[in-house]
């Protein structure tokens, strides 16, 4: 995060993650405003400005977890399917296919899996290697 995305345009407080305040995000994909400011806005009117594009916002359109935050939980709800799925460590992996097979080659396979899931991939082709996996 640069300096410009890590302060409130409000109250020009620098937001860190060991700060008490923390910085939302409005529809437009902008962070400009920090929690208290949000509260402090949405006390005195019923629709503000953004700081830095001027899109007309309501209470209703920030949240405290960005885009990034919500690609993250995503990821992680598709590798915990996947892993429930087919999950394997290395040793249950060589008991199941014996020797010759790579456990990298199938931990490659499983990112893959997770990424085709998470990024709007061929769906049908990781359901199919779960299948095949599991």
């Amino acid at each position: 995060m640069n300096t410009a995305d890590s302060k409130c345009l409000a109250c020009f407080d620098d937001i860190n993650i060991f700060s008490e305040k923390k910085l939302l995000e409005c529809k437009c994909g902008h962070r400009c405003l920090c929690n208290i400011c949000y509260i402090k806005s949405f006390n005195v009117k019923n629709e503000i400005n953004c700081y830095k594009c001027w899109t007309k916002l309501k209470k209703q359109d920030f949240t405290s977890k960005s885009k990034e935050d919500e690609w993250f939980e995503k990821e992680n709800k598709a590798r915990e399917y996947v892993l429930g799925k087919v999950g394997k460590s290395e040793v249950q992996f060589a008991g199941l296919l014996g020797e010759g097979y790579d456990y990298d080659e199938y931990l490659e396979e499983v990112e893959d899996i997770v990424n085709a899931l998470t990024e709007q991939g061929d769906q049908g082709q990781a359901k199919d290697q779960i299948g095949y996996w599991a």
